[in-house]
């Protein structure tokens, strides 16, 4: 078996692994899903980055996010990193910041191709305790963007991925 077929089959088990730890899905810029998750925002455009939908955002958004209580949650948000300039925001999850502190997006440099890459971020027991759902907002720093977000997934932690 080649090595091309091999590395399909890995990336092909991997994806089956992430979809099974998977409890929403949201793909931002994407009508449906927005008002399935209650998406809101202000100052929020759809834009494309690498082919995919994505939400360029100047001041914040957020959805509602089903999280499973029973299980450790984290939640993967998909970035694209074709920023002109830095961008700086943090993540809320009913209203508490995840993460030690706000994230930061530097400007691509020319010499690079664009790319999606995912951040992972463990919610606190407490964020989920007693909730079928949260609200996740976005929320840009004083001055600064969020910078273009292509997805968002809640996955339970101890799922095998």
């Amino acid at each position: 078996m080649g090595a091309g077929v091999a590395g399909h089959g890995a990336a092909q088990e991997a994806e089956r692994k992430l979809a099974a730890a998977t409890v929403a899905f949201v793909q931002p810029g994407e009508m449906q899903p927005e008002i399935d998750f209650n998406f809101q925002g202000e100052e929020a455009v759809v834009a494309r980055v690498l082919e995919r939908v994505a939400r360029r955002v100047a001041k914040w958004f957020s959805f509602d996010l089903p999280v499973d209580e029973s299980h450790p949650m984290a939640l993967i948000v998909t970035y694209g990193d074709d920023e002109r300039q830095r961008r700086t925001f943090e993540i809320l999850v009913d209203g508490v910041r995840v993460g030690a502190q706000a994230i930061t997006i530097e400007r691509r440099i020319p010499e690079r191709d664009p790319r999606l890459f995912d951040v992972e971020y463990k919610l606190p027991p407490d964020a989920v305790r007693g909730k079928t759902k949260v609200t996740v907002r976005l929320q840009a720093a004083a001055g600064e963007e969020i910078a273009a977000v292509c997805g968002l997934r809640m996955i339970r932690v101890d799922a095998e991925r």
